[in-house]
């Protein structure tokens, strides 16, 4: 099951709100799944803050953090074999990873992971005339794919996909937002927290 949210502070003209409540959203979800979470982050600033806010909660499972200067192997191995672990990861993490089983069973975006300035992207908004929709959503869209491939890896893998990120919302204006969930292969969603922790409890509860 897909779960995204209403009204959520922009991620970018309200970072700071937006960090918090994005902190208290995740710790909500891993109370339902007891852990077995990845979160992907398109920040490494949004990942250091949310991780000292989680850090200091009285939370019962194992806090990992990506370590930039090192391989990404061990911490892997290491949230594989602590299955109610919680892996804060941006990066490499959105592709290439392989955790089929129970492990990672709770996806979260942290939020839409858009193209962040750089010399080519900038050459194209320079070249198209509109760079939302020509550049920055197909950008946007792989790279949600990939990240959201990470929780199914093999045909009975079960569990949740969070998007904290409201821009795609039922109360959102924006222009891409049906085109995100047509994109995306699971077809069952919800904004209704309730209702995933029922879909948890009778599918996936382990």
């Amino acid at each position: 099951m897909i779960y995204y949210l209403e009204n959520m502070p922009h991620p970018t003209y309200e970072r700071s709100d937006f960090i918090k409540k994005g902190a208290q959203e995740i710790i909500k979800l891993l109370e339902i799944t007891k852990g077995k979470s990845l979160i992907l982050f398109t920040s490494k600033n949004d990942l250091k803050e949310v991780y000292n806010i989680l850090s200091k909660q009285d939370l019962k499972y194992k806090l990992l953090v990506q370590r930039m200067s090192s391989s990404q192997d061990e911490i892997l191995e290491e949230f594989k074999k602590d299955e109610d672990s919680v892996l804060l990861a941006t990066g490499t993490f959105w592709e290439g990873i392989d955790i089929p089983g129970k492990a990672l069973s709770n996806l979260i975006v942290f939020r839409l992971p858009f193209p962040v300035p750089d010399p080519i992207i900038e050459y194209k908004r320079n070249t198209c005339d509109d760079f939302l929709m020509e550049v920055s959503v197909p950008y946007m869209i792989v790279k949600l794919r990939q990240g959201v491939g990470r929780l199914i890896r093999k045909h009975d893998d079960k569990g949740i996909v969070a998007i904290l990120d409201s821009r795609i919302g039922d109360s959102s204006n924006s222009k891409y937002k049906d085109i995100v969930f047509d994109s995306l292969p699971i077809k069952n969603r919800s904004n209704d927290i309730e209702l995933v922790k029922k879909f948890w409890n009778k599918k996936c509860k382990l």
